[in-house]
């Protein structure tokens, strides 16, 4: 039986590594929520980082070990941003612009939850539940 000496030794080299693999994930899905940033159109970045991020997070979902953490925690969370969306429909809120404000945040919504389904299936996931597969 192990020890706790060598009990907390393997913990804490585990933790260290998925905290840095974490961390490259993290800077990878940052710079990417930069560059969508500079795309021309008005909430195109924003929308493409939240879509990148729920395919990606989608895909993570299945894949073995700790690239859900690296890929879905630390990429995906990194890339998209729920914050600038709220900021977003809080402006156009402002200027009254509700037909689009509704349009915005539905299409991020329902394309974010395809996104994610399409992710998991590219994956090779098993989407639903067995009993649900017919």
């Amino acid at each position: 039986m192990m020890d706790q000496i060598e009990l907390f030794r393997l913990f804490h080299e585990d933790s260290v590594v998925l905290l840095v693999a974490v961390g490259a994930g993290a800077f990878v899905g940052g710079i990417t929520r930069w560059a969508l940033t500079h795309l021309p159109s008005a909430h195109a970045g924003t929308w493409a980082a939240n879509m990148i991020g729920c395919a990606v997070f989608g895909f993570a979902s299945t894949m073995p070990g700790i690239w859900p953490a690296v890929a879905g925690a630390g990429f995906a969370g990194s890339c998209s941003t729920l914050s600038t969306l709220a900021k977003e429909l809080g402006q156009m809120a402002q200027r009254n612009e509700y037909a689009a404000l509704m349009h915005y945040a539905f299409a991020t919504g329902a394309l974010g939850i395809l996104a994610a389904w399409l992710g998991a299936v590219i994956g090779g996931g098993q989407v639903f539940p067995a009993e649900f597969a017919g």
